[in-house]
């Protein structure tokens, strides 16, 4: 029988980059719908997009950091101050994965069902 360790790692790092990229793509598709499509809009989308992905990207790695290992709470509860930055670093690092998407998701034109 294999060993399941090289999978695990795998589901590791592909799962958080899979979810990601999932919430990059549906924040600024959810937020054209409510801003418009011009250019004014698509701006605003991307940096409200941006800004809320920085923002969702640090709290997802603050709940996977409690997850494995719930130690890191009484780190976090200790300094919030300290711990919030370091996960808003680790969101805007996370920003190479989830802002390419986040570009491309506000700028795709709406499918209004014409071609």
């Amino acid at each position: 029988m294999s060993d399941p360790e090289p999978i695990r790692n795998a589901l590791a790092i592909l799962l958080p980059v899979v979810v990601l990229v999932l919430i990059a793509a549906a924040v600024p598709i959810w937020l054209a719908r409510r801003l418009g499509h011009d250019l004014r809009a698509r701006a605003m989308n991307i940096a409200i997009s941006s800004l809320s992905m920085l923002v969702l990207s640090g709290g997802y790695f603050a709940v996977l950091y409690l997850l494995e290992a719930p130690g890191v709470a009484g780190a976090i509860s200790a300094q919030p101050m300290l711990a919030a930055a370091h996960f808003l670093w680790l969101g805007l690092m996370a920003g190479l994965i989830w802002a390419p998407v986040v570009v491309l998701a506000a700028t795709l034109r709406p499918n209004d069902g014409r071609r």
